[in-house]
Parts: C-alpha cells; structure tokens; sequence
C-alpha cells in the first residue's frame, strides 16, 4: 500500500474527471492520470461459506479477475510528450508475491527482508510520444495501480 499512498500524494492540483477506475488530474505544466483496476472478493468469501485462503494464495477468492484497458483522448493536445508510468502490480512492487516467489518460507533473516525490500519496487516505464492529437491506450492487470504523468516536450 505503500506506493499506492505515494501516488495519491502525487497526484495534481487540479482535478479534470473521474470514471470507473481513474482519476484525471493537472498541474500547471503536465496531466496525472491515476488509474487501478479493483476486483472485488466473492460473496462466497464475504459470507465465509467453504472458501479459504492460503498463506501463499491470496488472489482464488477473487472470482472474475481480468485486465482492464483505458483510452484516453486529448483532442486539444498535440506535439511530443513525456509520458512516465509508474505501477505495482502482481509482478511489480508487490511485496507478497515476491515473498511466494521466492518460496514463502519462514523465518526471513535480515538479509532476505533486504533482498524483498530491494525488489519490491514500483516499476518505471518513460517514453516520448508524438501525437496530434495526444491519445493513449493503457492496458492494467488485475489488481494494478497505475499512475501516468504527461508532460508536453518545450
């Protein structure tokens, strides 16, 4: 949750729109767009009625996981843009599934905390993007929490 709270911090000053899974904000020079892709758990689970889960599968009690794509269109921008994406996901920035990567077996000693702690990092995509108009297509896994920030190249 840590870099999810991290993101919302650095959401912009201005709010633009908001809709099923995103959140569109500005700053005076760039737009922030804050997108995630929730799934909510089974009834079953909710009513604790024979489902259970594992110390290492925490995703079976989510019954209709799937990707999610966003479309974004800015009739008024066009020319080169920065666009940086930061995201956690199941591969990227998650603790836990690191943790069952790698075994899930306890104790963690100092040294494989570390190790989680190092590779449990939000992922970093930055790319120049050229668009008259400016539209983007971003495509999230289950569970993903992504932030996309756009900045116009002078």
């Amino acid at each position: 949750f840590y870099f999810v709270y991290m993101m919302l911090a650095k959401m912009g000053k201005r709010f633009l729109s908001k809709g099923d899974g995103y959140f569109v904000t500005a700053n005076d020079d760039e737009i922030i767009l804050t997108l995630y892709n929730y799934h909510h758990f089974s009834e079953a689970y909710a009513k604790e009625v024979g489902i259970f889960t594992s110390y290492t599968d925490r995703y079976s009690i989510f019954p209709d996981k799937a990707g999610k794509l966003f479309k974004f269109d800015f009739p008024e921008l066009s020319g080169n843009f920065i666009v940086k994406s930061v995201y956690v996901n199941q591969k990227h920035g998650s603790a836990y599934d690191e943790f069952v990567r790698m075994g899930a077996v306890e104790p963690l000693y100092p040294e494989e905390t570390k190790w989680l702690n190092d590779v449990s990092k939000p992922r970093l995509k930055k790319e120049i993007v050229s668009a008259s108009p400016l539209s983007l297509s971003i495509s999230l896994a289950p569970f993903e929490v992504r932030q996309v920030a756009i900045k116009k190249l002078s």
